[in-house]
């Protein structure tokens, strides 16, 4: 038969169009992210990730995303002087796949028959999508990084990589004046979700006053991942002399995570004043390849 065509207006289609669109795009297997690691005792944890699992039924792909770790909990280990290996897998479920009442996915376990040789692992799931391997020794209490063994496809290639270039924050600040003493002081931050790898460029410029006494004052702006730092110097500052200052730096970012930049003053006597609105922080994805 002909199908309606795939987000035609007013068209209508069964979800297996849309199964073979996503198997056209991977036709086996794939995943990217959704590593297995383990956290403590029997629990492990499948990091946020992008699975396209075939379906059971022949009807192509289903596209399974996951935005935050999930843990998976084996049951216990068998009695000394045997072992058993657990898979643990994602599975999508559809009424219209398995005939069952939910439409979503799990990430889940299943174990291995507990053997006093080699054992063998158990079957995958139908329908499922196997992420690794876990080698469950005899009376063991916890599994360890060494137990896992990584099966994952691969062949998605990482969305966050992908993710184009370009400006991702900026900050007015600060919401309220600011005066920094002898110790360093948060003026204002910003915040943006990096990815390990991928550099970031900082830019920022501010206006800054000597207030109260004559002092050597600095100012700083620092991210949260490292520490490289760049620094104003503003020595012997007059009291009442307002500082204009800006600069630009990058970073590679070392986490998948969050990356902060904070902007802070001090001085070494008085105060050194940030009026409202006065500073700004600016970030901006640079990609994979170094800025320079």
């Amino acid at each position: 038969m002909r199908y309606t065509p795939l987000w035609e207006q007013a068209g209508s289609y069964a979800a297996g169009v849309d199964r073979r669109l996503i198997s056209s795009l991977w036709p086996n297997a794939a995943t990217s992210g959704m590593t297995v690691t383990a956290t403590s005792g029997m629990v492990l944890a499948v990091a946020p990730g992008f699975a396209a699992v075939p379906s059971s039924n022949n009807t192509g792909s289903l596209l399974c995303v996951s935005d935050a770790i999930e843990n998976v909990t084996l049951t216990a280990a068998p009695a000394a002087g045997n072992s058993r290996i657990d898979i643990v897998y994602v599975l999508p479920r559809a009424n219209d796949i398995d005939g069952g009442p939910n439409n979503d996915f799990i990430f889940a376990a299943v174990a291995g028959a507990a053997s006093t040789g080699t054992p063998a692992p158990p079957t995958v799931p139908a329908g499922a999508l196997a992420l690794a391997n876990v080698a469950v020794g005899g009376g063991v209490a916890a599994i360890v990084a060494a137990n896992i063994t990584d099966t994952r496809p691969g062949g998605i290639p990482p969305f966050p990589a992908a993710a184009p270039r370009g400006f991702l924050a900026r900050t007015l600040g600060p919401a309220v004046q600011t005066d920094c003493p002898a110790t360093f002081t948060t003026v204002i931050t910003t915040t943006v979700q990096a990815v390990a790898g991928r550099w970031y460029r900082a830019s920022c410029d501010f206006n800054a006053q000597q207030i109260t006494a004559i002092g050597n004052a600095q100012a700083s702006l620092a991210n949260s991942q490292n520490a490289e730092t760049i620094y104003w110097i503003l020595y012997s500052a007059n009291v009442g002399n307002a500082v204009r200052q800006s600069g630009t730096y990058v970073v590679q970012a070392t986490t998948t995570g969050t990356l902060t930049f904070t902007l802070s003053g001090v001085t070494s006597a008085g105060a050194l004043r940030f009026a409202v609105n006065s500073a700004r922080v600016s970030v901006e994805d640079c990609g994979t390849g170094a800025p320079f």
